[in-house]
């Protein structure tokens, strides 16, 4: 379906009050939307058009996430995750309740979106990659090289016998750049990744140090959130590796570092997980289990039943859409219709 249609679709879906009857229906079932967020941004524009992390779906604007929170909280009792998975354990009444989450731990969550947070009372909880105050992962690197580049179209060789035309000039063509340098560069270890990185960066003569404490939350910044009322702090693993791709051994060492790291900055027994990028397995929650988590935040979509399994979590990813398609997705719209259709 065009996008314009959709949105069309959803405007009407939302004014004529079926997306409010949907959820008021969702409320009296217990059903319980749980948001994914990554970065909230003032401006999308870069060196190189809209933002990397905007055509990856993981920005949202300072404008629409104050709409967005405006509506949650409007209609929604939003609360923490903690206080969301106590309710559940004490068998309490579920009713019209709400949850917002942040993945990966970016700057922004202090420097823009705490505020908003505030100024509606909304409880969050964010979720750190572990050695975020070291390095950078490897596709936020990337993204940020992308949006500042200097040079907007070169022909790069990834291997002596591959080679790939980077092309900026536009949203469409670096969309399309994004695309296949995440293939190709998603086949070779952390270590090619890295080089080839580093080579994509100075050919495209990016004079700017990305460094992780401008792009992630630094400890200090994390003892700042750690003193909000309204804040959790949990564990995204320590690489933001898919864990589901790796061996026991090194799931059980992401997983045991990440509770070494939380355990550090909050002192708090109730540890919180989120799977980078939703993935996850059997062996994954037996390890998560052993370790004392409470819970894993996984990438399946829809709304969380009064039973739903605390390691087995859905949520609802949030990117930069209007008020109506916001509407859609967390008033259990969406999950209904793909369950019918699909």
């Amino acid at each position: 379906m065009p996008r314009f249609l959709s949105r069309f679709i959803k405007n009407l879906l939302n004014w004529f009050s079926i997306l409010n009857i949907c959820r008021i229906i969702c409320n009296k079932k217990e059903l319980v939307p749980i948001l994914i967020y990554h970065r909230i941004g003032e401006d999308f524009n870069t060196k190189t058009d809209k933002s990397s992390f905007y055509l990856k779906k993981l920005l949202v604007s300072k404008k629409r996430f104050e709409k967005q929170i405006k509506y949650l909280t409007g209609k929604y009792n939003v609360i923490s995750l903690t206080e969301y998975l106590n309710k559940k354990l004490r068998g309490e009444n579920l009713s019209g309740y709400a949850v917002v989450t942040f993945d990966d731990g970016f700057k922004d969550f202090l420097t823009i979106g705490l505020e908003i947070l505030n100024k509606y009372n909304c409880p969050a909880t964010v979720f750190i990659i572990g050695d975020a105050t070291e390095t950078i992962y490897w596709k936020h690197k990337l993204y940020s090289i992308l949006d500042c580049a200097e040079i907007k179209f070169i022909n790069f060789k990834v291997t002596p016998e591959l080679n790939i035309d980077i092309s900026l000039v536009n949203a469409q063509k670096k969309q399309q750049t994004l695309n296949a340098l995440l293939e190709i560069i998603e086949q070779y270890p952390d270590t090619q990744k890295e080089n080839i990185i580093e080579r994509i960066k100075k050919v495209l003569n990016v004079s700017k140090e990305i460094k992780p404490d401008e792009l992630y939350l630094t400890k200090n910044d994390l003892a700042i959130l750690y003193k909000e009322n309204i804040i959790n702090i949990g564990a995204h693993s320590m690489s933001h590796n898919n864990l589901t791709n790796l061996n026991t051994s090194n799931i059980t060492k992401e997983i045991n570092d990440s509770v070494d790291v939380i355990k550090k900055l909050t002192k708090n027994d109730m540890l919180l997980y989120s799977s980078p990028f939703g993935g996850y397995n059997e062996k994954i929650i037996e390890i998560l289990k052993e370790k004392n988590f409470v819970c894993n935040l996984t990438g399946d979509f829809g709304l969380n039943k009064k039973d739903e399994d605390n390691y087995r979590l859905k949520r609802i990813f949030i990117t930069e859409e209007s008020l109506s398609e916001f509407v859609y997705k967390v008033s259990g719209f969406e999950m209904f219709y793909r369950n019918l259709f699909y």
